[in-house]
Order: structure tokens, then sequence, then C-alpha cells
């Protein structure tokens, strides 16, 4: 039995902070530091649930590439179930490099596309083993859009608590089809 589980996108995340704001042409700058670690909101959302000790497992998608496979180890480090995460032969997986100058400010770089999940490739026996459904940052893609309401819909059927981030900046597109979910 899972108390979440979580569906949504996964990414792996290069970290860089302390980058001088002026960068010259030399070989090598040094940093403060430079970390390659899983993210994406279904896993950080995750991490932070099994670190309060709830057992979570995630429902994603990655690349079937050297990327892939070191990101479904690092998720499993943290002890989520990635059982039902799917390899894509198509796209490769999704990274982003985060990075922070020394005056704070940031940037990020990210690849234009990331494997998606299609509602038949959800299992939803996995689903109901769980209390709580969380979507991770799907109102991102159109095609997760198209199927939350079916997803929703499962979820509420099985009694679950449901549970969105659809993150922030893509929601005012979808405002009239998130309040057809939450009804």
């Amino acid at each position: 039995m899972l108390d979440v589980v979580l569906v949504g996108e996964l990414c792996l995340d290069v970290i860089v902070t302390g980058i001088p704001r002026k960068l010259t042409k030399k070989l090598l700058t040094f940093v403060d530091l430079l970390e390659i670690r899983a993210g994406g909101i279904a896993f950080n959302t995750a991490a932070g649930l099994t670190a309060l000790g709830l057992r979570c497992g995630i429902i994603g998608k990655v690349g079937k590439d050297k990327l892939g496979q070191f990101l479904l180890n690092e998720i499993k480090r943290h002890n989520i179930d990635v059982s039902r995460t799917i390899f894509s032969e198509e796209i490769n997986t999704h990274a982003s490099v985060d990075i922070t100058f020394k005056d704070f400010s940031k940037g990020f770089f990210a690849t234009p596309e990331y494997p998606l999940l299609s509602f038949e490739e959800i299992d939803l026996e996995y689903l109901t083993r769980a209390k709580v459904l969380f979507l991770a940052g799907w109102l991102r893609e159109f095609k997760l859009w198209r199927y939350g309401e079916r997803l929703v819909r499962k979820a509420k059927d099985e009694n679950l608590i449901v549970v969105m981030d659809p993150a922030r900046p893509y929601v005012s597109g979808w405002k009239t089809s998130l309040k057809k979910m939450l009804k």
C-alpha cells in the first residue's frame, strides 16, 4: 500500500551556483557548487513526502538513455517506487541546468522536449493502491492536460484524495479545465 502516487514530469537537474557575473574567455572558471541530481515536481514532492515517512510511488516517463537510468537510480535512492515509470524510445530524458550567479540572479537552460505519458501508459490499478493522487506539473503539456480530467475522475471514483501542482506559469490558460476537474 502506498500513501501517495505522483503522476508527472521527471527530469535530471544540473545545479551550478557561484558563477561570476562576468565570464571571461578563460578555459576554466571555478564555481561554488556543481551538482547533478534528480528533479521535476513529481520527484521533488515525493522526496519531501518520503523524508516525512510517507510511502510514495511515481508514474512518469524518461528516455531510454544513460540519463534516464541515472535519474531512476537517484529516485530509488530516496526509497520511492518507480516500478511504473516508462522508458521512451523516441525522446531523450529531459534535463535542465539551473545556474545561480554570485549576485544571486538566476538562469535556466533546458532540453526543449521531454517524454510525455499518455493516459494508456498510466497503470490505474497501481493508482488505486494509494490514498492520494498527486498530479505534478501536468498542465505544462497539452497531452497531459487532455487526460487530467479522466485521471481525476478515476481517482475520485476510488475515493482518493487528489492534489495538484499544475506548474504555476502554465495555469492561466487552463482555468476552465481546472474548475471542471475540481467539481
